[in-house]
């Protein structure tokens, strides 16, 4: 009874990518929300975000959302 609910490695790697991609999903609204909202240093944000440092930060931001950092705050993307 107990055998269909055996859960393979392959569904462990589905479930797993699926929260760090919701996890990062997360950040990246958290990340968002401050810049707009925030007069928060670029580097105070990519350190409350997790980011290892502002240059990361500003570079996948810039592919996450295709503006700057700058732009996104100067003209309060949502």
């Amino acid at each position: 009874m107990l055998e269909g609910l055996k859960i393979g490695a392959d569904d462990y790697r589905a479930k797993s990518f699926s929260i760090n991609l919701l996890r990062a999903s997360i950040n990246w609204l958290i990340a968002a929300r401050i810049l707009k909202e925030s007069e928060h240093s670029i580097t105070e944000i990519a350190d409350m975000t997790g980011f290892c440092d502002a240059k990361c930060f500003r570079e996948v931001f810039r592919k996450h959302f295709g503006v700057s950092l700058s732009e996104y705050r100067g003209k309060g993307m949502a």
